[in-house]
């Protein structure tokens, strides 16, 4: 299976696929470290960047190429399980309770999403990360609930 990271609409911002003058970067703090790996620090900036009033062009006629990348099954599984530091990005902006449970929330919605559109059908990529997840649940949710613990202890240091 392959991954492919899109922003046909303009609506992410994602680190892949964005340019910032240096000082504006630098002005707002670059990302935060507490981002361990590279999953949610991209986002977490875009909402200071927007919280801060910064205008955010989109240009349709820029054109970044991401080669598709072949993921084995497992680092799909990692791929699942990193939605840890989306726990973090929701406590970080929104300041969430069961930040974790909101993940789910959002799979439901993603999953109501994918199946009902009325573009053409999903791809397969699509339903095999979204049918990965449902089988991943009954694992995957004390997984977040446990990272949520983690993430609040850590930043009541």
């Amino acid at each position: 299976m392959e991954e492919i990271i899109e922003n046909l609409a303009g609506n992410a911002l994602w680190s892949c696929n964005f340019c910032i003058r240096r000082k504006s970067f630098e002005d707002l703090g670059a990302f935060d470290e507490d981002f361990k790996e590279a999953s949610g620090e991209d986002i977490e900036f875009a909402a200071r960047l927007r919280a801060a009033g910064l205008k955010i062009r989109f240009l349709p006629d820029a054109i970044v190429y991401h080669p598709a990348r072949r993921l084995s099954l497992t680092q799909w599984v990692t791929r699942v399980f990193q939605s840890r530091w989306h726990v973090l990005y929701r406590m970080k902006v929104c300041g969430l309770c069961h930040a974790g449970l909101r993940e789910v929330d959002y799979l439901a919605r993603v999953t109501i999403r994918t199946l009902l559109r009325r573009d053409p059908s999903p791809r397969p990529n699509q339903l095999f990360r979204l049918v990965l997840n449902w089988l991943l649940l009954p694992i995957w949710v004390p997984y977040l609930i446990y990272w949520e613990s983690r993430f609040r202890k850590q930043c009541l240091k």
